[in-house]
């Protein structure tokens, strides 16, 4: 068992989702996201305000930061705290809607979420949805509407190129039992832009923001990933795994922004070097981490 694989997976890629696999205790306080995750809890509290008005959330973040891995989190967590409440989640991520018109997209999302709440029997009437497909500024009211009265809505979005300016559609569409959440790497005109998320109507969306790993997030990182690991596996070669030399992840994450993703790439692969070795080194020094993304960009990986 590698530690620096999400539990019951086998691609190091693989965000965390407590939904699926893990649970919340697997979530490392690095990248911001323990800072952001309680400012959901706060903000959410059980779901009410979801049923009361809707609600837009934006998590935003380069490349690899852990933006997916926080979106399942939160909707894990609404989930479980939502009492006599019903949240129905749709997960539309893998729908990919990189080309074509804004406005395409969103009927695309529309056509969507009634095919989803059909299938599952949860439209009370489905009244003239179908009809108003091609006009979500008045299909979105409506389906609101139609939810049972302890029901609300959870969409996931797919990602898209254009996507500050197709939230901000996403914004005014946010009513009573409708909570959408988005990922962008757009993370500078999603700032440029915010006056115009407040001036779309409806409740304020919510904005959550990762960075780049701060200097002492690889140790954090790495102590604990391998102290979880110890509580239920143990190393082949011994009592304890050796160490990392002195500052190297230090070094590692501050010599240019590094996100949460290549971190637990590189640490992966690190972690496969020394369990191939005959014998064990006293201590994981550069050489380790040099041959380790050697391995990532032979396999493809580390170009990503």
């Amino acid at each position: 068992m590698n530690p620096f694989l999400v539990p019951g997976c086998v691609d190091a890629r693989t965000p965390l989702n407590p939904g699926v696999h893990g649970t919340h205790e697997d979530y490392a306080d690095v990248d911001h996201t323990e800072r952001q995750f309680s400012a959901f809890q706060a903000d959410f509290q059980g779901g009410d305000g979801v049923l009361q008005d809707g609600r837009l959330v934006v998590v935003s973040g380069p490349y690899g930061s852990g933006k997916t891995a926080l979106v399942n989190r939160c909707v894990k967590w609404l989930s479980s705290a939502s009492g006599e409440r019903h949240p129905v989640v749709v997960d539309l991520r893998r729908d990919r809607l990189d080309r074509g018109e804004v406005a395409d997209r969103i009927k695309f999302i529309a056509g969507r979420l009634v095919d989803e709440l059909r299938t599952r029997r949860l439209l009370e009437t489905a009244g003239d949805l179908a009809q108003r497909l091609e006009e979500p500024d008045r299909m979105f009211p409506i389906l609101s509407q139609v939810l049972g009265p302890s029901t609300f809505l959870v969409v996931l979005l797919p990602p898209s190129g254009d996507l500050v300016s197709e939230l901000i559609k996403y914004a005014r569409f946010a009513r009573a039992k409708l909570l959408f959440f988005a990922e962008t790497a757009y993370w500078s005109s999603l700032r440029e832009r915010r006056a115009e998320f407040h001036s779309a109507g409806g409740s304020p969306p919510l904005f959550l923001e990762l960075g780049p790993l701060a200097e002492s997030d690889g140790d954090t990182f790495w102590d604990f990933r391998l102290e979880r690991f110890l509580e239920y596996g143990s190393w082949p070669h011994g009592d304890a795994p050796p160490q990392v030399a002195p500052e190297k992840l230090k070094s590692l994450v501050s010599q240019r922004p590094m996100s949460i993703g290549e971190l637990q790439l590189v640490l992966h692969a690190v972690w496969e070097l020394l369990c191939a070795e005959p014998e064990q080194p006293e201590m994981i020094s550069d050489e380790h981490f040099w041959r380790a993304y050697v391995r990532l960009y032979a396999s493809g990986t580390g170009d990503r």
